[in-house]
């Protein structure tokens, strides 16, 4: 009688490949999930953000502006890190740790902290700038006086 030979992976136990990827792909993702917790956001992540939020509300405002036909206002707190559009909805609070400096036409200065951007009904603005810093890092939102147009700019 014959006997049959036996293949070397029958027998063999062990993970396949599709196993593997699973087990290393939960393991990065643990791995990221603790590293951001013991680190924290990146400073340059959360300046970004910062900026991107400021520029939206900027959009948001002239949009306003261009749909009312009548002028809306960006109001900026570098003392308290907030902003919001006068007269239309909720204030957005940024990071701490990330300070502001606002660069504005003198009309729309309330206070050496607190000042705006004003945007008119035809998309036009009294332009201006927005500097933020953190951990060394900058970012700077920039807001086009002809245009309107909102703009973050690393520097």
């Amino acid at each position: 009688m014959r006997t049959r030979a036996r293949t070397a992976f029958a027998d063999d136990a062990g993970f396949s490949l599709l196993e593997l990827m699973v087990v290393l792909a939960i393991l990065a993702m643990v791995g990221g999930l603790a590293l951001r917790l013991t680190l924290g956001t990146p400073a340059g992540l959360s300046l970004t953000t910062a900026a991107q939020d400021i520029a939206t509300e900027a959009r948001r405002a002239r949009l306003l502006a261009l749909q009312s036909s009548r002028d809306t206002v960006l109001m900026l707190d570098a003392g308290k890190r907030k902003l919001w559009i006068e007269g239309h909805g909720a204030e957005t609070i940024l990071d701490t740790g990330i300070a502001l400096e606002l660069t504005a036409a003198a009309p729309e200065r309330r206070s050496a902290t607190l000042g705006g951007i004003r945007f008119f009904a035809d998309g036009s603005s009294t332009g201006g700038e927005v500097r933020l810093t953190r951990a060394g890092q900058s970012r700077k939102v920039r807001i086009d006086w002809l245009l309107g147009r909102a703009s973050v700019i690393d520097e």
